[in-house]
């Protein structure tokens, strides 16, 4: 029986530590946020016009930043979990990570900072192709709104 209690409290201990990882508070208490979540709103930046794109990744990167100091304290130190006990009563307990613990929260959290750079670079390329689409265009407009008007002034000496 005891093994079926260390068993079943390492899993549980795993168990918090993925719920943690998933469902961290990222800009309050009152706030909630999985890195699903932070992803999402990233890859969402690259269907905003320009003129939001900026806040919207500011917002973003403000998320990130707060998610990513929650979960280094998380796994470099202490944390409460909730148990329920036979009785169905909560219990809180502080629980300490083992290395080994510790070093998959951390590896896990590098793993998200890989997502989130490599889709932020991703996003930010695709604004970059859309601003100088739009630059080159208002370009073209213009030179051949130039060239218009010096043609029709050299129509004038050309008679």
């Amino acid at each position: 029986m005891v093994n079926g209690v260390k068993f079943l409290n390492k899993h549980n201990l795993i168990l918090v530590i993925i719920l943690v990882i998933f469902t961290p508070d990222a800009l309050s208490e009152n706030i909630i946020i999985s890195e699903d979540d932070i992803l999402s709103r990233l890859e969402g930046t690259s269907n905003e016009p320009v003129n939001v794109f900026v806040e919207k990744m500011r917002e973003v990167s403000l998320l990130s930043k707060n998610y990513i100091q929650t979960k280094q304290d998380e796994c470099s130190g202490e944390f409460t979990t909730i148990v329920i006990n036979d009785k169905g009563e909560k219990i809180e307990k502080n629980k300490k990570l083992t290395g080994k613990e510790r070093k998959l929260c951390l590896y896990m959290l590098i793993k998200f900072r890989i997502q989130f750079t490599k889709i932020a670079y991703r996003v930010r390329k695709q604004h970059l192709r859309k601003l100088q689409k739009h630059q080159m265009d208002d370009l073209l407009s213009l030179e051949k709104s130039r060239v218009g008007e010096l043609l029709e002034l050299s129509r004038k000496y050309k008679r």
